[in-house]
């Protein structure tokens, strides 16, 4: 998957979920480090807390404007998966540019890191 928009169908209607940046930045908050991003499948609170941030009402800017209830949900299993791996896909696309961005940037100042530490240390 690599769209940036999901059709789901929440309380019987079909709505358009858009991979935002206030929304992946949202999900970077509850998911942590991108390692844990394959959690979103396995555990239960984190899939819980993924689905209740995406199936959220939000205005085109990702502010949430109306939250939901899984309990509330006309969702299978089927469908629940599905939206969780379209979040992963699209968390994973989100942070792993910002953390290969932040590697590159560290290459680049090691130089000048290792350089003030000799400085310090003399």
């Amino acid at each position: 998957m690599s769209t940036d928009t999901i059709t789901v169908k929440v309380g019987g209607e079909d709505r358009e979920v858009f991979a935002s940046y206030g929304l992946m930045n949202a999900l970077s908050r509850i998911v942590g480090d991108v390692e844990r991003a394959p959690h979103i499948l396995m555990n239960a609170d984190l899939r819980d807390d993924v689905l209740v941030l995406v199936l959220a009402e939000r205005t085109k800017s990702g502010k949430i404007i109306k939250k939901v209830e899984l309990d509330d949900l006309d969702l299978t299993t089927d469908e629940a998966r599905t939206i969780l791996e379209w979040a992963v896909d699209r968390y994973l696309n989100f942070t792993l540019p910002f953390a290969n961005s932040a590697v590159q940037k560290m290459v680049e100042v090691k130089p000048q890191i290792e350089s003030m530490a000799k400085s310090m240390s003399s």
